[in-house]
């Protein structure tokens, strides 16, 4: 998994997550639920909540 999707389902509901604008509005677009759609593009790397070890 060296770029972070795991197939390319993964790619094709990030592409329609950018178009759309929104999780919500891309799961009504691939006729997905919401939560499907932000697990599917959920990306540690990409993640801005992240966190240290140490807290910050």
């Amino acid at each position: 998994m060296k770029n972070g999707f795991r197939n390319w389902s993964d790619i094709r509901v990030f592409l329609s997550v950018f178009r759309e604008g929104s999780t919500l509005a891309a799961s009504r677009k691939l006729q997905v639920s919401q939560p499907t759609v932000a697990r599917r593009i959920a990306i540690p790397a990409l993640s801005p909540f992240d966190c240290t070890h140490d807290g910050r």
